[in-house]
């Protein structure tokens, strides 16, 4: 079974936020660069790491699937880093 984990409250807005954060923060390359689902891929220090994500927007809920990550890539730590960075990008949507 995958690994996979969906987070709510994200709407169509707090989702451009992310891949915005992501493409600065941690050179986060989105494929397609404006899909609701794709892929995305990041190289950390330990190597390339890939995630599918779909976003659904009528339940405003996306969901990670970890397609690939370097073996010294713990999950927890991963899902918790997309959880802050999500209520993150969240309180920054909703106080513009």
């Amino acid at each position: 079974m995958a690994d996979q984990r969906s987070f709510k409250n994200v709407s169509p807005a707090v989702w451009e936020r992310i891949k915005e954060v992501g493409r600065k923060a941690y050179g986060t390359r989105f494929d397609p660069p404006d899909g609701d689902r794709g892929t995305a891929r990041t190289m950390t220090p330990v190597g390339l790491l890939e995630l599918d994500f779909a976003l659904d927007r009528e339940t405003c809920s996306i969901t990670y699937t970890v397609r690939r990550k370097p073996a010294f890539l713990l999950t927890q730590p991963l899902w918790r880093g997309l959880e802050d960075t999500i209520n993150s990008c969240r309180r920054e949507v909703e106080n513009v």
